[in-house]
């Protein structure tokens, strides 16, 4: 395989890279609103609970009282959402981390390569090198 070739797979995989990043940040930004809802929440459901009652008819008190058991339901429900967007972003990282791992394992590989390309021409000019001055000179190549 020569340097050429191998560029263009590192480039796809730099592109791979590049992509799951994306998706990556993506990920993050879905975990972190998650969890801006969850603190919503749990700000709201904290003022509703310090708010005052003083007194209540049974009736309004009871309505209260089933209030705050749904804002209770939907904690729960938004601490699993807030769960489920961290094992998502936490997958999507790992993913991350193997496309990183590949396009640097490309990336050495391609600089092995080009190095490797680079001795051997130089090698090559070396030996033309020598070869001319193995020859003996002519008469005719005396006088130029």
């Amino acid at each position: 395989m020569n340097s050429r070739r191998l560029k263009t797979i590192r480039q796809l995989a730099d592109l791979r890279e590049r992509e799951q990043a994306r998706r990556y940040a993506a990920e993050q930004r879905v975990a972190e609103a998650q969890a801006r809802r969850l603190d919503d929440i749990e700000r709201y459901i904290a003022e509703y609970e310090g708010a005052r009652l003083g007194t209540l008819a049974p009736a309004l008190l009871a309505n209260h009282l089933a209030f705050v058991a749904q804002l209770g339901e939907a904690r729960e429900q938004q601490r699993r959402q807030v769960a489920n967007a961290a094992l998502a972003c936490e997958a999507e990282r790992g993913r991350l981390v193997e496309a990183r791992r590949g396009a640097a394992v490309y990336e050495r590989l391609s600089d092995t390569l080009a190095a490797r390309e680079r001795a051997e021409a130089e090698s090559r000019a070396q030996g033309e090198l020598d070869e001319h001055g193995q020859h003996p000179r002519t008469p005719t190549d005396q006088r130029r």
